[in-house]
């Protein structure tokens, strides 16, 4: 759990050194992507709806009590990181490159697969809790 959490606080660095945008928990999930609709690209087309994955899948960690909400604040930030860097690699070019499209996709499997480990430990411990009571 530490190293995930080690390597989920890595992520939220990188999210730091960008400019924060408010949370997708805090403005509605909609604020996030109002602007990709507009966009005719394939793979910022695959992107939104990854992105909009990984944000249903926080929301779902928090309604069943498996991701904290410090935990929950720290995916937004990489979401909304892995979100600005997608949006200005689009804006210097207007297309998204094979190392660009290679550098998202990495980003968001590397978030995807945290999240599911967090996911994971926090069901571990909730069955280990409530195992005590029964």
């Amino acid at each position: 759990m530490r190293r995930v959490l080690g390597v989920l606080l890595a992520s939220a660095a990188m999210a730091m050194a960008l400019p924060q945008s408010a949370s997708a928990h805090e403005r509605g999930q909609q604020g996030r992507y109002s602007d990709w609709e507009d966009r005719d690209n394939d793979a910022y087309r695959r992107f939104f709806e990854e992105l909009q994955h990984l944000d249903e899948g926080v929301e779902h960690g928090l309604n069943d009590g498996s991701i904290d909400p410090r935990d929950a604040r720290q995916f937004d930030r990489a979401i909304g990181s892995a979100q600005q860097q997608l949006a200005s690699y689009y804006r210097r070019q207007g297309y998204l490159n094979r190392w660009q499209v290679q550098d998202i996709q990495r980003r968001i499997e590397q978030i995807h697969v945290i999240m599911h480990e967090v996911h994971d430990d926090g069901h571990d411990t909730q069955d280990y809790r409530y195992g005590q009571y029964r």
